[in-house]
């Protein structure tokens, strides 16, 4: 079966999934919001470097290619299995991750016996998963499933840039206070005040100053994003250090729901 025709037979789960958690009927024939063109890319725009940028192992190898240096945090190690990481070895604070999906993230700061045996049968069934059946999420499914293992870094900001068929347009700040919030600025670090995901309503009132080194990060999306038609470049900044989070190509699996008219406005930034 050629590729492009395996990825249609995730159209009716696609269709059922978008009804189920936007409550509207999915049109992929005339897509017009951002989120219908989100699942028209999930099944027309996949390509092998999407995957490979996608891949938290070999986007280090992206960075390298696109901005001549490696800014990924580093790599403490990457295995095929839990029983190849050798737990004494390595810093008392650590990263655990598998590189094929979403959220397959553990934080541990105590490596006790307890603490390595649940990480081990954690990662155990993430490695059993195709993260693809999720949310048809295909460019995960080409990705060859590994661990990695990061150091732990304290105090890290994130910031996420979206980037429209090879151009940065806006950026996210997600706060976590006693509610996790989402606010959305332009270029120039205005905020975007007819932006809003629901679930995570903005605050601006939260923010009193704009992360360091935006235009250098601005710079680097410019880089990374042009072979995409869409892509959200993360990036997090500790002191004075930029690192590369990831590049997210279907946020949210591209069912968020955004106030207002948000959404379609979002849609008329994105040419298919």
């Amino acid at each position: 079966m050629e590729w492009i025709d395996y990825c249609k037979t995730f159209i009716p789960k696609l269709k059922d999934n978008y009804k189920k958690c936007t409550g509207k009927q999915l049109n992929l024939s005339n897509p017009l919001t951002f989120t219908e063109k989100i699942q028209w890319i999930k099944i027309y725009d996949n390509t092998m470097l999407k995957s490979f940028a996608a891949d938290k192992v070999t986007v280090h190898k992206y960075y390298q290619k696109m901005l001549g240096k490696d800014i990924g945090i580093p790599l403490l190690g990457v295995y095929d299995t839990p029983n190849d990481i050798k737990w004494e070895t390595l810093p008392s604070d650590i990263v655990v991750k598998c590189n094929h999906g979403s959220g397959y993230n553990l934080i541990l700061h105590d490596k006790k016996h307890s603490t390595i045996s649940h990480a081990i049968a954690t990662l155990n069934k993430w490695m059993k998963e195709d993260y693809t059946n999720r949310f048809c999420e295909l460019h995960y499914t080409l990705i060859p499933r590994k661990i990695l293992i990061e150091p732990y870094i304290d105090n890290l900001v994130d910031l996420k840039i979206f980037c429209f068929n090879g151009n940065p347009r806006f950026y996210q700040i997600d706060k976590h206070f006693s509610e996790h919030r989402m606010n959305f600025y332009d270029m120039q670090g205005s905020p975007l005040t007819w932006l809003s995901n629901t679930q995570y309503p903005a605050n601006y009132s939260i923010i009193d100053e704009m992360p360091l080194f935006i235009n250098e990060m601005n710079t680097m999306a410019e880089y990374l994003c042009k072979p995409f038609k869409f892509v959200r470049a993360d990036f997090y900044t500790a002191g004075d250090k930029i690192y590369g989070g990831e590049l997210t190509f279907t946020p949210g699996a591209g069912i968020q729901s955004y106030a207002g008219n948000g959404d379609r406005k979002l849609g008329d930034m994105l040419a298919l």
